[in-house]
């Protein structure tokens, strides 16, 4: 391929890529999900520009969403290019390889659990970086911890991730993450699990759920599965009083918006 390709067309191509994978799902990995990987993988090497980085390995992460656990043969050597990516110095491609490490995550958790210490260690700078400049990066971040979390949580060191995790809730910027993001919480408060419920870590999960409540990209059915798991919590006579003690340390428009759902 030329040095000087059009990068419009490249972005259209991955686009169309990624639509495709949409439409045919697990039809596209029995046929050509070889052939695009082998394609798209020139476009993610360090000699190339930053733009075409991102885009190849963004347009991983869309395809693997689509064809799920299809995705798994292709995984192990997929890796290291998003262990690369998250180390990248464009900002959109650690962006992208964020988005593919969770969704790799979710496709083919027994693959990618044995790698989640070496992962989350590129992931943690992302968390470090400017809000103001590099929000959409932080959130990809966020819900790249959310998946991996949801795909095989004895795989996470939670003591360790959650209070990093919930420092940058809610999302700023990639209001498409929220599922992601709130659908893990949802899934930590219905098992009570012990980090969650941590005083250092409560309130912030019902500051989270209550701005959850006025999000549009947060669905009615995951917001109801938020507050349900939560009054379920309060009637709980040990996590009731656990919950009591958080809701006195949220912000007073937290506390007012999350009330009505827990009575």
């Amino acid at each position: 391929e030329d040095n000087d390709h059009d990068n419009i067309l490249m972005d259209n191509v991955a686009d169309l890529v990624g639509a495709f994978a949409k439409t045919c799902g697990v039809a596209i990995a029995q046929t050509h999900l070889p052939q695009f990987i082998d394609a798209m993988l020139k476009f993610s090497k360090a000699s190339r520009p930053g733009s075409d980085r991102a885009m190849a390995v963004g347009m991983f992460g869309e395809i693997f969403q689509h064809v799920k656990a299809h995705a798994a043969p292709f995984i192990p050597a997929l890796l290291p290019v998003v262990i690369t990516g998250l180390q990248d110095n464009s900002a959109g491609v650690r962006r992208n390889a964020a988005f593919c490490c969770g969704v790799m995550a979710l496709a083919s958790p027994e693959t990618v659990a044995p790698h989640y210490l070496t992962l989350l260690q590129h992931l943690h700078p992302l968390f470090q970086m400017d809000p103001t400049l590099h929000a959409a990066v932080i959130d990809n971040a966020a819900a790249a911890v959310a998946r991996m979390m949801t795909a095989s949580l004895a795989s996470m060191p939670t003591a360790q991730v959650l209070p990093v995790f919930l420092g940058c809730l809610p999302l700023k910027d990639d209001m498409n993450e929220n599922e992601a993001v709130y659908a893990c919480l949802a899934g930590l408060i219905e098992m009570r699990h012990p980090d969650a419920m941590a005083p250092d870590n409560l309130p912030n999960i019902l500051h989270a759920v209550a701005a959850s409540l006025a999000i549009e990209e947060v669905d009615d059915e995951l917001k109801g599965r938020l507050v349900t798991s939560l009054a379920t919590c309060c009637k709980d006579a040990e996590a009731g009083p656990l919950v009591q003690t958080a809701m006195s340390l949220i912000p007073p428009e937290s506390s007012a918006a999350l009330l009505p759902h827990l009575q």
